[in-house]
């Protein structure tokens, strides 16, 4: 499940325009992120997340990110609705 987000994540230039502010600055870079979405701690994370989302309990972590659970609740995958939260709160700039 969380290879399809990644996948899904690589294909979308505007994820990576969105996403990689978010990353250190040492890692801002087209290669620092997506060689970020490989890492065994980011990987890690999102099977945190989707565990997560199964117990019904992103809800609550979308908000207390300051993310509207609402954009997101039909998504069951946690990493697809967190990423999908973020997205939409900053979408990328354009030009």
């Amino acid at each position: 499940m969380n290879s399809d987000v990644i996948k899904e994540i690589e294909s979308d230039p505007d994820f990576e325009k969105g996403l990689v502010g978010f990353l250190p600055p040492e890692h801002q870079s087209s290669y620092g992120f997506h060689e970020t979405l490989h890492s065994a701690q980011f990987l890690q994370a999102l099977e945190s997340l989707d565990s997560l989302a199964q117990t019904g309990n992103y809800h609550s972590l979308l908000m207390n990110l300051g993310l509207n659970p609402n954009d997101v609740q039909s998504i069951l995958n946690g990493s697809e609705a967190l990423i999908t939260a973020i997205m939409k709160k900053f979408p990328p700039k354009s030009g």
